[in-house]
């Protein structure tokens, strides 16, 4: 099952720096706080955890950080493949 594979990729907690797989950016909270909630649905097999934060004017939603951009890279993948979700791979 592919959200098992996701697993497999889970963020560093509390890792600083490095990179984040973002799902979306929104210009204001309480959208991203929506579609947060819509990811975390999708997600939840997936053993990810989406966040918020507010990165100049704009609220991302994201997984991660993750140490390297190869290892945000291939998780995006897989969330791309597993979920459909449009991802990009950001500094943190």
């Amino acid at each position: 099952n592919e959200p098992a594979v996701v697993a497999e990729a889970a963020a560093t907690p509390g890792a600083r720096g490095g990179f984040v797989v973002q799902l979306g950016a929104f210009a204001n909270f309480a959208n991203a706080e929506a579609f947060l909630a819509h990811v975390q649905n999708q997600t939840a097999s997936a053993a990810v955890e989406p966040r918020v934060r507010q990165v100049g004017s704009l609220w991302r939603v994201y997984v991660g950080p993750f140490a390297e951009r190869d290892e945000a890279a291939k998780a995006a993948q897989r969330l791309a493949a597993a979920f459909g979700l449009a991802t990009s791979v950001r500094a943190h």
